[in-house]
């Protein structure tokens, strides 16, 4: 992103934190592939809740996802 960008956003007050719980996330679900070999995480996954819902909001919106967090979760085959 330029930095021309980035100064409009912030000068609209951006919230700069969706993005990066979306880094989060997707990191703690690369975890939970490194640990469960799959990227199926429950719904309601008892050990991160929020994963779990992330996950499934991952899978409801991927239509309307930017082609750069598809790349993201297509390299850990999300599918």
């Amino acid at each position: 992103m330029s930095d021309k960008r980035r100064k409009k956003l912030n000068s609209i007050g951006f919230a700069w934190k969706f993005l990066e719980t979306w880094g989060v996330r997707f990191q703690q679900l690369v975890k939970y592939k490194r640990i469960h070999g799959h990227c199926n995480v429950p719904r309601h996954c008892k050990a991160n809740m929020q994963l779990g819902k992330w996950v499934n909001n991952q899978r409801n919106t991927k239509e309307t996802m930017s082609k750069n967090k598809w790349n993201q979760l297509n390299s850990i085959e999300f599918v």
